[in-house]
């Protein structure tokens, strides 16, 4: 079984991707919040992350598979 992290996953493109993830056979799906996790599902574990902090991205990237990047920072 592939382990994908999503970053960015309570985002709009990132929960789309997870969400699609979720949905395949032979993915362990991880995704990353910063604030809340707005949203999540049995098949998805969350970990609580700040990408802006090197230490945080290299803990969470750590045994995964694939890493798909769709984190970003809003001005909200």
């Amino acid at each position: 079984m592939k382990k994908i992290l999503i970053c960015g996953a309570t985002g709009f493109i990132g929960r789309n991707i997870a969400e699609f993830y979720t949905s395949q056979e032979g993915f362990e799906v991880y995704g990353t919040y910063l604030n809340s996790e707005l949203w999540s599902s049995p098949e998805l574990k969350m970990i609580k992350a700040d990408l802006t902090k090197p230490e945080d991205v290299d803990r969470v990237i750590q045994g995964m598979d694939i890493v798909v990047q769709a984190a970003a920072t809003t001005s909200g």
